[in-house]
């Protein structure tokens, strides 16, 4: 995210990925290391609206 080219981008698309992520980990906190801060329904929701980034979640849940 953050090598990526930005041509002809504005800085809050530029900065897009970057707050993805950070978004996505915020999920993974509440769902995964706070137990269950956020119910399932929610957390599904989320990954099915395209919150948080599954695959991100995945690879951090496994390490």
């Amino acid at each position: 995210a953050e090598n990526d080219t930005h041509d002809r981008k504005r800085k809050c698309e530029a900065l897009y990925p970057i707050f993805r992520i950070s978004r996505s980990h915020y999920i993974y906190d509440l769902f995964y290391r706070r137990r269950k801060d956020i119910s399932n329904e929610l957390y599904v929701f989320c990954l099915d609206q395209g919150y948080a980034d599954r695959n991100l979640i995945v690879k951090w849940k496994s390490g």
